[in-house]
């Protein structure tokens, strides 16, 4: 009888010891929804608002001495210096000078360019220069939006005298967020003074 007791009652312990372990197991394997599922991120979109429409008067800039001898900054190819007068305008090196960008000659970068919506407008930009040789000399003026294209260079021929030599140039559509440039450069062989740049909208 007491060994049948015994017997019983280790049943029952390994019986308890099975359960256990079945309960455990199944404790482990449960899987944590919070661990399973799968986060996806919000999309973030960015949103830019539109440049402010440039007016007329946004748009009209001008550059005279001594200011001119400061902001009109040098290339690799054209040399800008200021003198007394106005800013000296020589080559230093033979061959094609690009207007894309900043453009390759000397340059200057249009306030508010890269801030206010020039799209569509049709600018007029005028550099007042004369030659710095005792002959005439060819000045060339470029227009460059650096993305959206530029006017290419416009050639004029400078006497002894300051005169004002003007040129028209419409800026294509699409916004566009970088400056703009009016760039300055010379012919092989010529030199020119210039005292003043500016632009304005197109009468």
């Amino acid at each position: 009888m007491l060994a049948r007791r015994k017997g019983f009652i280790m049943l029952l312990r390994v019986a308890g010891v099975v359960l256990l372990s079945l309960a455990l197991g199944a404790c482990g394997d449960k899987s944590d929804p919070q661990k399973e599922r799968t986060l996806t991120p919000p999309t973030v979109t960015k949103t830019t608002k539109p440049l402010p429409t440039a007016s007329a008067t946004d748009i009209e800039s001008s550059l005279m001495m001594p200011e001119l001898g400061t902001v009109l900054k040098p290339s690799d190819m054209i040399e800008s210096t200021a003198m007394d007068d106005g800013v000296l305008i020589t080559r230093l090196k033979d061959g094609e000078i690009q207007t894309t960008g900043r453009t390759k000659g000397a340059f200057w970068r249009i306030p508010n360019s890269n801030t206010l919506d020039y799209s569509g407008q049709m600018l007029e930009i005028s550099v007042t220069a004369k030659s710095a040789l005792d002959t005439p000399s060819t000045l060339m003026v470029a227009y460059s939006t650096a993305i959206k294209g530029n006017s290419g260079w416009k050639s004029f021929e400078t006497g002894s005298d300051y005169k004002t030599y003007s040129f028209t140039y419409k800026v294509e559509p699409g916004e566009d967020r970088t400056p703009d440039f009016v760039g300055i450069a010379v012919a092989e062989g010529a030199e020119v003074m210039v005292s003043k740049i500016s632009i304005n909208v197109a009468p």
